[in-house]
């Protein structure tokens, strides 16, 4: 079924009003000084996280909640090495090798 000239000018207006609050509230919060969202890039997993294979799904999730809302790069490096600590009893307690270092630095790009 095909919309009326009417019902398309309607859709037209709702589409446009849609983007010019998408891009005012975008404006807006930048201009307010809000706190920044936080990254969309990860900053768990398996590649930026010691001894990932270590940890239940419980201690991950955590992890990544932890992480993810680290206000600085110094609350961040504390953070990671005393994370790291306990991966490394872990390994031990449980005879499995020592978890390698991340590939990339966690807290990279946060502020000091």
């Amino acid at each position: 079924m095909k919309p009326v000239a009417g019902e398309m000018d309607r859709l037209r207006l709702l589409a446009l009003s849609g983007l010019i609050c998408l891009a005012g509230g975008a404006g807006a919060g930048a201009q307010t000084g809000d706190a920044p969202k936080p990254s969309m890039t990860p900053r768990a997993g398996p590649g930026y996280t010691n001894g990932w294979s270590l940890m239940t799904p419980e201690e991950r999730h955590d992890y990544q909640l932890k992480i993810e809302a680290m206000p600085s790069i110094y609350a961040c490096r504390a953070f990671v090495e005393e994370h790291h600590r306990k991966m490394v009893e872990r390994a031990k307690e449980n005879d499995a090798g020592l978890p390698p270092p991340p590939r990339m630095d966690v807290c990279d790009g946060l502020p000091e």
